[in-house]
């Protein structure tokens, strides 16, 4: 190896060196004046939604939309078959006995309530939605209704691709 070889390596070792320093400097002091994130406070869930959440089933995934003049009740089922089986739509029910239990606790009802569920199999998912009157329920949740008499007045229907 040549002096002036030599001469190189160790210019640019020492070049090497002080870039690597230079880049732990940027790094340690970025970190310090990066001011922490300050926790954010979660809203908790008010009483007559977590009542309808509380009373479903584990197995089902389920958001919520409670307004004063809507209440929206999303149900999600996921099946490990091809396609999801057809009784899906009893999951109406649930959601309607979840509602009622609600405003049977003095939770007031809304103007419309809309039940979506949407049952995803492995090839093919199947969708339900009733919207019925919060009226409506609420009398058949004071037993001023009979079950029968809550289906004629519901519009439902199949969604299914």
């Amino acid at each position: 190896m040549t002096q002036r070889q030599k001469r190189f390596l160790i210019i640019f070792g020492i070049t090497d060196l002080l870039v690597i320093v230079l880049l732990f400097g940027v790094v340690f002091y970025s970190r310090q004046a990066t001011p922490r994130p300050t926790p954010t406070l979660v809203t908790p869930i008010a009483v007559c939604p977590r009542q309808v959440l509380d009373t479903l089933p584990p197995l089902t995934y389920a958001s919520i939309i409670w307004e004063e003049d809507q209440l929206q009740l999303s149900l999600y089922l996921n099946y490990a078959t091809a396609t999801p089986p057809d009784d899906s739509a009893q999951y109406l029910w649930l959601g309607l006995d979840s509602i009622a239990g609600a405003l049977s606790a003095e939770c007031p009802a809304p103007a419309t309530i809309t039940i979506n569920v949407t049952a995803r199999g492995v090839g093919k998912v199947h969708r339900h939605q009733t919207q019925i009157s919060g009226q409506t329920v609420a009398a058949w949740a004071n037993h001023a209704l009979e079950d029968t008499d809550l289906i004629d007045q519901a519009q439902y229907r199949r969604i299914t691709p």
